[in-house]
């Protein structure tokens, strides 16, 4: 063990608070000790209900095991936060799309939304649920949205140039993933994507 996690464990011993047993949590989280960090962070709820941080590591905890339908009845608590969290909802939203409970994931990215708390990465996840469902005039809206929040993140852009191609706007689509490529690293996972794209649009790409 390290000095940190030997001195968590000694507090924790003398005091076991919500925020000595969560920050615990993250430490074994980190180490991949995983049952131990589970059960550490439902002792952190067991001493404080309300304490969100523990509540939300817990659910990314089970997300990241798959468990998706455990991780939904552990964050649905955070609907009712005052004032409400953006990182606790962003978690409970993919609970919901990880649970295929998609209504309900865009239910809460909307609630981010309209009480003004989205950041490019809400607006990336609610776009990517978009795309999955089809909605693509819906999801280009939200990733031109991200890309404004973050004019230097690549990932909205890309998004942008697929959702143009699918909405049949290859023109646009072409162009847009064309200019990206300059300014990208050749070997990067977004270069060979738009490479991909660029290829399915206009077979004589390079």
């Amino acid at each position: 063990h390290t000095e940190a996690e030997v001195a968590l464990r000694r507090a924790v011993e003398l005091s076991p608070t919500a925020i000595f047993l969560s920050n615990l949590g993250a430490v074994l989280q980190r180490r991949g000790e995983f049952a131990e960090a589970e059960q550490t962070y439902r002792r952190a709820l067991e001493a404080n209900g309300e304490f969100s941080t523990a509540r939300v590591n817990l659910g990314r905890l089970l997300l990241q095991r798959q468990q998706a339908a455990a991780a939904v009845e552990i964050l649905e608590p955070v609907r009712t936060d005052v004032p409400p969290s953006s990182l606790a909802l962003l978690t409970l939203a993919r609970a919901y799309e990880q649970a295929d409970r998609l209504d309900d994931a865009d239910a809460v990215y909307r609630r981010i939304v309209d009480e003004q708390l989205a950041d490019a990465d809400t607006l990336l996840a609610r776009g990517k649920l978009h795309r999955r469902r089809g909605q693509f005039d819906a999801a280009l809206k939200c990733f031109v949205e991200a890309a404004r929040l973050e004019p230097q993140a690549p990932w909205p852009l890309a998004l942008q140039a697929e959702m143009l191609a699918r909405l049949g706007d290859f023109a646009a689509a072409d162009q847009l993933a064309a200019s990206l490529l300059q300014q990208l690293p050749p070997d990067s996972v977004i270069a060979e994507q738009l490479r991909a794209l660029r290829a399915s649009l206009n077979p004589d790409a390079k």
